[in-house]
Order: C-alpha cells, then sequence, then structure tokens
C-alpha cells in the first residue's frame, strides 16, 4: 500500500512537472513571437541586394550607422530612416534646414512614411561648430520633445554670421530653458561625449564633409543599413530616393 502511495506522489509530481514545462515553453514562443513582430514592425523584410542594384549602389558601398540617443523624428515603425550629419556652420547644412527639411518632415516624418535622424559632424566651423553642437544638446535636454529641438536649431542655422555659444544662449532666451541649468550644463561639458561619438562615427564611416544623409532602413540590431547622399540636395532628389526606397519596403 506504502509503494502504491509512493508510486502515485511521483506520478502526481511529474505530471505537474511536465504542465508547468509546457506553459513555460508556451510562455516562451509567444515571447518569441511577440519580439519577432516588434523587429518585423521597425525593419520591413527588405532585400538589400535588390535595393543597392535598383540606386545602382554596390552593397558593400553602404553605410551601417548607429542612432542611439540621437535627436529624432517619426514614429519607431516608419519604413525608412533618413541621417543628417551636419555642422551649424556650414552654409549648405543651412540651406538645407530652411529649405529642404520642413518638406520632408510634412510630406514623409509626419505620415509615418520616414524617421529623420540628426546627428553632429564637426567640419567648416571647427571648435564654434563642436562647442555650439554640445551647448545645443544642452538646450535640447530641457525641451519636452525633439520637434521642439528641431524647430530650435533651424532658427539657429537661420542666423547669420558665426554660429557660437553665445548666439545660442540668446536665442533660446526666446524658449522656456532655464538659464542657470543651461549655463551649468556648457560649463561641465554634460553633453561634450555625445557629440564627440557623432563626430568620431562620422569620421569612422570616412564621412569629412557636411551635409551628408544616409537614407536606409533599420534592422533588428538598431542599426541603420543604407546608401549616403551628399550636399544640399533639392527635395525633389530625396523624394525620388525615398519613394524608390519605399517601393522596396513593400
Amino acid at each position: 500500500m506504502k509503494n502504491s502511495f509512493l508510486h502515485l506522489i511521483i506520478l502526481v509530481s511529474f505530471l505537474s512537472l511536465s504542465f508547468v514545462f509546457a506553459q513555460t515553453q508556451t510562455t516562451q514562443n509567444t515571447e518569441t513571437t511577440t519580439q519577432q513582430t516588434e523587429v518585423q514592425q521597425v525593419m520591413p523584410l527588405v532585400n538589400m541586394d535588390t535595393v543597392s542594384q535598383n540606386i545602382n549602389t554596390p552593397r558593400n558601398r553602404m553605410a551601417l550607422v548607429s542612432i542611439e540617443d540621437d535627436v529624432t523624428l517619426g514614429v519607431d515603425h516608419a519604413p525608412l530612416v533618413l541621417i543628417e550629419f551636419s555642422d551649424v556652420n556650414c552654409p549648405y547644412c543651412g540651406r538645407f534646414h530652411s529649405e529642404t527639411l520642413p518638406s520632408l518632415i510634412q510630406q514623409y516624418v509626419d505620415t509615418e512614411k520616414m524617421r529623420f535622424v540628426y546627428r553632429d559632424l564637426v567640419t567648416v566651423g571647427g571648435d564654434y561648430s563642436f562647442y555650439s553642437a554640445y551647448a545645443a544638446e544642452c538646450v535640447r535636454d530641457q525641451m519636452e520633445t525633439d520637434k521642439e529641438y528641431i524647430d530650435f536649431m533651424i532658427q539657429f542655422y537661420n542666423l547669420r554670421g558665426i554660429k557660437n555659444v553665445a548666439k545660442l544662449k540668446d536665442l533660446s532666451l526666446t524658449t522656456s530653458v532655464d538659464q542657470t541649468i543651461l549655463t551649468s550644463c556648457i560649463d561641465q561639458d554634460w553633453f561634450y561625449d555625445e557629440v564627440n561619438e557623432d563626430v568620431n562615427d562620422a569620421r569612422r564611416l570616412g564621412f569629412r564633409s557636411t551635409p551628408i544623409f544616409i537614407l536606409g532602413y533599420q534592422g533588428a540590431d538598431g542599426l541603420v543599413e543604407g546608401f549616403a547622399l551628399r550636399g544640399a540636395l533639392p527635395y525633389q532628389t530625396f523624394s525620388e530616393q525615398i519613394e524608390i526606397m519605399l517601393a522596396a519596403a513593400q
């Protein structure tokens, strides 16, 4: 009788463990499916070799770019990403920000077809541009949205003459930015490393001029793979390339 009772306990324990294991597997499979769905929402199912043929750019000449902690407009699941590397004292960058970017935002970012990412690359402006860039990050730190920050930067780009920290602080007086906090942020170099990382990433990619753009798709690893567009190109040129890439993502 004792043996039978012992066998019964073992059987019940085995069945319980089997049930727990099955539930665990089901949960893991559900999590995996959810993760795959999230990845697909970010990364369109695109054959990059076909894309490279369509845009006449060899695959090995495409760039892989990270966009961690950078200024970003648009939804995460947008099919395309446009990354700008820019210098606040580059006149061609200023032209892009005043003449082309607002239309790109309206036509593609606001309609959830594309994300726009802003990164710094110091070229023509030297120290003026570098210090302005990290001071601008201090302004961004106090703003509620990156859209508010981009609007601020468009105004900064449109200022005449050399852009520097003093002019940036003057312009920030038109916003709700706390000047005491802003001064502390600038004086203590809170975002020095952030700007330095942008510049180093660009140089590792061989970028030496501004503005330069990467138009591509974000993968599951967070990196954007795409091809370079150089210079203050007209809106029509951007639109044509964007439409080609959007078609490839469908």
